[in-house]
């Protein structure tokens, strides 16, 4: 192609793979974890930014089916009763091996946490394809765009793109930080209580017993007269288990040849929010370095790890679409490698065709 910059100028054998590479592009499209697929991810989140403008968090969710109470029902467990908060379960030995001999299970419950997840707690109606009237624990949702993938475990996890009813792109927040302040503190007031870097502030500490597992257990009754008192505890509990950073660090933070914590921690400390007028960079507060992210309703209600943060620039909205991309598709395949594979394939075909008894196979 280089020499003879068309398709239509090169010989008809080159034409004819060139073909043959398109065609099974277009296949692949729909084949998760293939280079078309990531290529088809990044035209749709393209087509997103370019209709709704920048997204304005990234979100990723983590269920935990192997101590889940709603996966051993989804499972065939009779015995888990999902209306308890502490439901009796089999072992976690047995959980695992639940997990990993039902994949069907497993992804089927990954769908139904997703789904009830958007529905209840960010008020997404799946039938409207729109937000609900009331909104959820962000407001109301103008759209979302996610992708899946396995886990180094083996378990799904989910990246989510949102945008919200009536953000505002970063230039345009920029310019209202500079000409209102009232206006910037509403703005920092918005993300701190959605996106928390700490857990709560509670005058007694909480020892965590070591066997707290929040995975295996039903979120506190909002109904219940006392929530508002239990519910702060609740979230110190969560997040000291589930969001709190490995000291010292696993091998899996050095991956890919990283000398540092691939994650970033310990993160930099920021007492207050801010906006530095010089470069128009944002900082949201950050009161603990081996925190991570996290929203305080998610926290306790969904009983999982997550990671969820603010988009504040046009290159952060960027960088998350190549993110989910890149991370989605980490097997990439090279295009010798590609031609290499097909050219195995037909000579298998070939050499079955030849050594075929079947006058059809020589047609």
């Amino acid at each position: 192609m280089e020499q003879e910059k068309k398709v239509s100028d090169l010989p008809a054998e080159d034409r004819d793979a060139f073909t043959l590479v398109n065609e099974v592009s277009a296949i692949s499209a729909n084949i998760p974890g293939s280079s078309a697929s990531k290529r088809k991810i990044r035209n749709d989140i393209r087509a997103y930014f370019g209709y709704f403008g920048m997204p304005h968090l990234f979100l990723t969710m983590n269920p935990n089916a192997s101590h889940s109470p709603l996966f051993q029902v989804i499972y065939g467990d009779d015995l888990v009763d999902i209306t308890q908060r502490f439901p009796d379960l089999a072992n976690s030995v047995n959980r695992r091996i639940r997990v990993a001999s039902d994949g069907v299970a497993g992804e089927t419950f990954f769908s139904h946490s997703i789904e009830i997840f958007f529905e209840h707690l960010l008020g997404w109606d799946h039938e409207t394809k729109q937000s609900k009237p009331r909104g959820g624990i962000f407001g109301k949702l103008r759209a979302y765009y996610g992708t899946v993938e396995f886990t180094d475990r083996g378990q799904l996890h989910g990246h989510f793109l949102i945008w919200l009813e009536g953000g505002l792109n970063p230039r345009e927040t920029h310019v209202k930080m500079k000409e209102n302040p009232d206006w910037q503190r509403q703005y920092f007031d918005f993300f701190e209580d959605i996106i928390r870097h700490h857990a709560p502030d509670i005058d007694i500490d909480i020892d965590v017993d070591p066997d707290f597992e929040p995975h295996a257990q039903g979120p506190p009754d909002p109904n219940d007269p006392l929530f508002d008192v239990e519910f702060p505890y609740e979230v110190k509990r969560c997040a000291d288990v589930l969001q709190k950073h490995n000291v010292p660090c696993h091998k899996v933070c050095f991956k890919y040849g990283s000398e540092d914590c691939r994650f970033g921690f310990p993160h930099d400390i920021v007492p207050e929010s801010s906006f530095d007028e010089t470069d128009n960079s944002i900082s949201l507060k950050c009161l603990d370095p081996m925190m991570n992210w996290f929203n305080p309703y998610i926290l306790t209600f969904c009983r999982h790890n997550h990671d969820l943060k603010c988009i504040l620039s046009g290159k952060s909205a960027k960088a998350a679409m190549i993110y989910i991309t890149d991370y989605i598709t980490k097997d990439d395949e090279q295009m010798h490698h590609t031609l290499s594979m097909f050219a195995a394939a037909v000579a298998k075909v070939a050499d079955r065709v030849a050594h075929s008894d079947n006058p059809q196979d020589q047609t």
